[in-house]
């Protein structure tokens, strides 16, 4: 079996797509502190997921949601300084596909509205202002989420409308044939299709962020 080369199979796609993905038979030798530490970030959260209603956390997308669809967002978008990174190992049994919306197509779609929104960030009782797009030394940052950030403009509006349902398709990830997803949360929104009411399927999520 040829040697796993972490820059051509992580690190071009990653740079190239915003997302790269892997299947079962080709992760075995993947491990989060490697990847961690070739993104030069540290682990900065842990979840185990499981599609569910009654026991969900309050706020969260399974509990505003259920076993329905997720909206396209990005993780952390309710903190000052959001994850750079997801990293996403699912079971076989997991029916809910993950939906990516790399921000090149985004960008094309919302055109100017991008760069001009300004969104209302409710964390936790306390707001703050952000924009949906912007790029500083790091690079581009998108910033979503429908239920907790609010217009304070048009573009923006146009946008938290946009992208509750948005009329790009999106890449399906299929946890059936897939076990090891990493996204750039920076440049790549998500979201969830929708589930089934007793899927068994998990999905484990550890977010990264650049030392």
């Amino acid at each position: 079996m040829a040697e796993f080369n972490i820059v051509e199979q992580i690190g071009e796609p990653l740079r190239r797509n915003g997302y790269v993905s892997f299947s079962r038979a080709a992760n075995d030798t993947l491990s989060i502190r490697k990847i961690g530490d070739y993104l030069e970030c540290n682990v900065t959260h842990y979840s185990f997921l499981k599609p569910r209603i009654s026991t969900a956390r309050q706020n969260s997308l399974s509990n505003v949601y259920g076993i329905g669809e997720f909206p396209a967002h990005s993780d952390g978008a309710h903190l000052v300084n959001p994850p750079d990174y997801l990293i996403m190992r699912g079971s076989r049994s997991r029916k809910a596909p993950t939906l990516l919306w790399p921000s090149g197509k985004l960008l094309e779609a919302l055109g100017s509205a991008a760069n001009n929104a300004e969104f209302a960030v409710n964390r936790g009782g306390r707001t703050f202002g952000a924009r949906f797009c912007t790029v500083a030394a790091g690079g581009l940052r998108l910033r979503f989420n429908h239920d907790t950030m609010k217009p304070k403009n048009q573009s923006a509006a146009t946008i938290h409308s946009w992208l509750r349902e948005p009329t790009i398709a999106p890449v399906v990830i299929d946890w059936e044939t897939t076990s090891l997803l990493v996204v750039d949360n920076r440049t790549v929104l998500h979201g969830r299709g929708r589930s089934e009411e007793h899927d068994a399927g998990f999905l484990r999520r550890w977010t990264l962020r650049k030392r």
